[in-house]
């Protein structure tokens, strides 16, 4: 008879986590906050013209804070869809979530370090927009050129680029466990238990056992009768 084998243990499914879409949906609003706040504070010095000092600030909403803004509205709508999305495969969310971030930084960073050399468009076009109509950016350009600035950054700018980081690190996140749920088991499929039938499948066979032979009993004598001895009345 033949023993009774072990049920294979299952491993059980791996327990989807919120960070990915959490940190995604953090980043999104990060980065629309950013991006209507001010971005960097330009203080023109006028003394060459006879003139004094006057200090701008500049939001993101004057320049790029248009790209960020719709970078914020896109990590927000994917992270909702990642969190929906938990335990299913996400990797395209994923990855668009992770350009999105790359995209918000990138371009705050890019406004950080060329701050200086675009300060003078920046503040142009904020004269013009704040004239009513009234001066040109060119005529504002050709006044500038003698205007010396001084600019610090901003919190928008600064918390633009943080945003971009924390959606792209969603995104990554999100990949991983996408990753994780198409491999049965999480990042490494689990050997079979001892006893399982993989494992016995493997091994050789056991030799039959033999039926234990039987000893034959002989059937007793029967009882013995004299025949020569008459019977007794």
């Amino acid at each position: 008879m033949d023993a009774p084998q072990p049920e294979p243990i299952e491993a059980s499914p791996p327990t989807a986590s919120p960070v990915a879409a959490v940190l995604t949906v953090l980043g999104g609003l990060l980065a629309i906050l950013g991006s209507f706040l001010t971005w960097f504070s330009v203080t023109a010095d006028a003394s060459a013209l006879g003139g004094g000092s006057a200090t701008i600030d500049v939001k993101g909403m004057d320049g790029d804070g248009t790209i960020t803004l719709i970078a914020g509205i896109v990590l927000v709508i994917l992270g909702v869809v990642m969190f929906v999305m938990r335990g299913r495969n996400m990797t395209a969310v994923s990855i668009i979530a992770l350009l999105g971030g790359v995209v918000a930084a990138l371009v705050a960073i890019y406004d950080i370090t060329t701050a200086k050399s675009n300060a003078s468009d920046s503040v142009a076009q904020t004269i013009a927009s704040q004239s009513g109509g009234q001066v040109s950016v060119d005529q504002a350009r050709q006044v500038l050129q003698l205007v010396h600035f001084d600019i610090s950054v901003g919190i928008g700018v600064i918390l633009v680029a943080v945003a971009g980081v924390v959606g792209a690190i969603g995104g990554v996140l999100g990949i991983r466990a996408s990753r994780m749920a198409a491999t049965p088991g999480g990042d490494v499929a689990a050997s079979p238990p001892y006893g399982s039938p993989a494992m016995e499948s493997s091994a050789e066979p056991a030799a039959p056992m033999e039926p234990p032979m039987e000893t034959p009993v002989e059937p007793p004598p029967p009882p013995a009768t004299d025949e020569g001895t008459p019977p007794i009345l």
